[in-house]
C-alpha cells in the first residue's frame, strides 16, 4: 500500500469513528430526552405531591446522567475530529509534491474553506490567493494549517458545541416544568 492511499485509510477510518460516535451520541441523548419528558409529565399529571416528588427525584437524576453522559461523549468526539485534522494535515502535506492539478485532496480543503460564511475578508482573500498558487508552489505549515484546523464549519461547530447548549437547555425546560408543578402543589 503506498503512502497517499495509507494516510486516505488512516483519515478515513477516523472520519468513520467520528460519525459514529456523533450518531451514538445523538441516539442516546435522543433517549434520555424521551424518558426525561415522560418523567416531567408523570410529575404533571401525580394525583398527590408524594408521586410527584418521587418523579422529580427520578428526574433530576436522569438530567444529571444525561448531562454528564454528553460532556463525556463530547470531549470524545472533540478528540476524534483533532484526530480527523491531523490526518487530513498528513494528507495534504503527502500531495505537496504532486503537480497542482493532482492534488485533489488539498483542492477540495481550499474548496471547502472558501465557502465557509463566517471567515473574515482577509481570510477569504488568503484562501482565494492559496487557490490560484497552489499549482505553482508548495503550501507553508501555517497554511496547511488553516485549511485543516482553522475554525470549523457550521455542521461541525453545531455538532461539536452547540448540541450540548440544546441539551442543557431541554433539560432546563424540563426541569423548570417539574419543579413549577410541584411548587402549585405546595402554595
Amino acid at each position: 500500500m503506498g503512502n497517499r492511499a495509507y494516510l486516505l485509510q488512516g483519515a478515513s477510518y477516523n472520519d468513520s469513528l467520528l460519525q459514529n460516535y456523533r450518531g451514538f451520541h445523538l441516539r442516546l441523548q435522543a433517549i434520555f430526552v424521551a424518558i426525561g419528558t415522560g418523567l416531567a409529565l408523570a410529575v404533571v399529571n401525580a394525583k398527590d405531591s408524594n408521586a410527584a416528588k418521587l418523579a422529580a427525584v427520578v428526574l433530576v437524576f436522569q438530567a444529571a446522567a444525561s448531562l454528564l453522559t454528553a460532556v463525556q461523549l463530547r470531549a470524545i468526539t472533540r478528540a476524534r475530529g483533532v484526530d480527523v485534522d491531523y490526518w487530513h494535515r498528513l494528507l495534504i502535506l503527502e500531495e505537496q509534491d504532486l503537480a497542482g492539478p493532482e492534488r485533489y485532496f488539498t483542492r477540495f480543503k481550499i474548496h471547502q474553506k472558501s465557502r465557509r460564511t463566517d471567515i473574515t475578508e482577509p481570510e477569504k482573500q488568503r484562501i482565494q490567493e492559496l487557490e490560484k498558487q497552489m499549482n505553482l508552489r508548495r503550501l507553508e505549515e501555517d497554511e496547511i494549517r488553516a485549511l485543516v484546523e482553522g475554525g470549523h464549519g457550521h455542521t461541525r461547530t453545531f455538532l461539536d458545541r452547540r448540541l450540548f447548549d440544546v441539551f442543557v437547555a431541554i433539560w432546563v425546560i424540563l426541569l423548570g416544568i417539574a419543579a413549577y408543578r410541584i411548587m402549585l402543589m405546595h402554595p
